[in-house]
């Protein structure tokens, strides 16, 4: 095991391979873990409007990734 001394977590080594280590409620571990995976405070709550701007914005890039699409078909490239 190796413990990075300026983030303080702990990595298993295997051979020239570091691989983060992790607890077993499944947070890496680090010093800050805790903290950092603490649910966030409500006041950023995702809005009914904020919901309805990604689907715009996901139904939009589905219709410009088919509209690609059909015109590699078109140049035969697809």
């Amino acid at each position: 095991m190796w413990r990075d001394p300026e983030g303080g977590c702990t990595y298993l080594k295997l051979g020239d391979t570091l691989s983060l280590r992790y607890q077993r409620d499944g947070l890496p571990d680090c010093p800050d873990a805790r903290r950092e995976a603490a649910p966030p405070d409500q006041t950023g709550s995702v809005t009914r409007d904020d919901a309805r701007d990604v689907t715009r914005a996901i139904e939009n890039l589905n219709r410009k990734l088919d509209d690609l699409r059909r015109e590699y078909e078109r140049r035969g490239r697809f």
